[in-house]
């Protein structure tokens, strides 16, 4: 694939996407954009690009990764928070909200290592490596 090739959208006149969407083949010639993961390394995805996200194009395994990600980053985020006003209640000595907490807390932490398993197993199958 010649640079020509793998360049679809100037970088420049690339716009953020908010919300994933799905890329349309190139009007000329037919072709998707190639996959943005690992552009800047010595081995770039060789799939075509299904989804523009960000400011990035994404092959449908990579972006099921970032997805995934997102997903596992939001679970992170959910515990930590739970845990904080656990720890409130605990201070303020509120013995049903603790209570309620407590279950929620650990609800809370299975759906987590859920998430963090799906975004490992997303990273494989997009051959990601672990880090």
């Amino acid at each position: 694939m010649t640079e020509q090739q793998r360049i679809w959208v100037p970088r420049e006149e690339r716009r953020i996407s908010p919300t994933p969407t799905t890329i349309p083949p190139h009007p000329d010639h037919g072709d998707l954009p190639p996959c943005d993961s690992g552009i800047r390394s010595d081995k770039p995805c060789p799939r075509p690009a299904t989804t523009h996200y960000g400011y990035a194009y994404y092959c449908d395994e990579h972006y099921a990764w970032v997805e995934a990600g997102e997903e596992e980053d939001a679970a992170e985020s959910a515990v930590y928070h739970a845990k904080r006003f656990l720890w409130k209640a605990q201070v303020e000595g509120i013995d049903r909200l603790e209570h309620y907490l407590g279950t929620a807390l650990s609800e809370l932490e299975e759906e987590r290592v859920e998430t963090r398993r799906k975004a490992e197993k997303a990273g494989e199958r997009a051959g990601v490596p672990r880090v």
